[in-house]
């Protein structure tokens, strides 16, 4: 019975690292189009894509080996914990593409765009209140 578990829930979370490396990863957007950015987000999918291949490998080997062999595909623990993490695979890949937006920037890009809104705030706020300033200054 945990065997056949085991071997579902590792299928259902290969699924899910699939969903993730596939679909979900590549939604991020890379705002700054720096070679380092990219490559970020390609080593992000490939590591989703290759935890899937990890978790086909072990469904297949749970359906093969002997229990005297692979005795942790019957254990209690090893089966909870698969399908908690099958269960929050989905539950990020179904919540993520419905909820989630991600821009990913590099830093001095970042800064400068902060950099550049602070100034149009203050701008704007001298503009507005022009008075304001003196106002301060005299104490």
């Amino acid at each position: 019975m945990l065997r056949g578990l085991a071997v579902a829930m590792n299928v259902i979370i290969a699924l899910a690292y699939l969903g993730i490396g596939l679909y979900v990863s590549p939604k991020f957007t890379i705002a700054a189009g720096a070679l380092g950015a990219k490559a970020a987000r390609f080593a992000g999918m490939t590591f989703f894509v290759t935890c899937a291949g990890t978790h086909l490998e072990l469904a297949y080997h749970a359906t093969t080996m002997p229990p005297q062999v692979g005795p942790w595909f019957d254990a209690w623990h090893g089966t909870l914990i698969h399908t908690v993490q099958g269960v929050a695979g989905w539950m990020f890949t179904v919540l993520a593409v419905k909820y989630l937006t991600v821009r990913i920037m590099n830093r001095s890009h970042y800064e400068a765009v902060l950099d550049e809104r602070i100034e149009q705030l203050k701008a704007e706020l001298e503009r507005d209140y022009p008075n304001e300033h003196e106002h301060r200054a005299d104490g």
